[in-house]
């Protein structure tokens, strides 16, 4: 249950406030703007980000397990060591997105732009990665086993040390890819 409503968030983002350490699961934020926003520590789980511009935001060791966020604008964001299983990412915009360490399981980031991000040590499995845009994506110590990365773009993709065992890969460009 979360503990202030979804246009309370609204306000303490355009106030440039931290939100940490709080419980703000199962939120409803469709037509609103969360840019710049900056969550620490937060419960997340089960809410509704689809279609939100949330340009510029941050999340650190946040929860944002089972979160929908198809068609949402996250460029430039900072997603850090948050869990990210079950989440729904469908054609969202993450270029430039940094998500160090975090964890995709079962995640469907079918149809998204990863342009220039960094995907530092992620770990995950069973996820979905269709018709991704990875150009000049960094992915090195990445650990995604089991996933699909069917008709993916990747064109200068950097995944020295990762581990792509059992993903699968067809139709897949890899063009200047390491």
């Amino acid at each position: 249950m979360a503990e202030i409503t979804n246009v309370e968030v609204q306000r303490r983002v355009k106030r440039r406030e931290i939100l940490k350490e709080m419980d703000l699961s199962g939120l409803h934020f469709e037509e609103m703007n969360l840019d710049g926003g900056d969550f620490r520590k937060c419960k997340l789980e089960g809410s509704t980000f689809n279609g939100v511009p949330m340009n510029y935001t941050r999340f650190e060791a946040c929860n944002l397990s089972r979160c929908e966020m198809r068609g949402t604008s996250l460029r430039e964001s900072a997603i850090v060591e948050c869990d990210l299983s079950d989440i729904e990412l469908q054609d969202s915009d993450l270029t430039e997105a940094n998500l160090r360490n975090c964890v995709f399981v079962r995640a469907n980031l079918s149809g998204c732009r990863l342009v220039q991000s960094v995907m530092l040590e992620v770990k995950g499995h069973l996820s979905n990665f269709t018709q991704v845009v990875l150009h000049g994506t960094l992915l090195e110590g990445a650990k995604l086993q089991v996933c699909d990365f069917s008709a993916c773009d990747a064109r200068h993709l950097l995944a020295a040390n990762a581990d792509f065992s059992g993903s699968h890969f067809a139709g897949a460009h890899l063009h200047a890819s390491m």
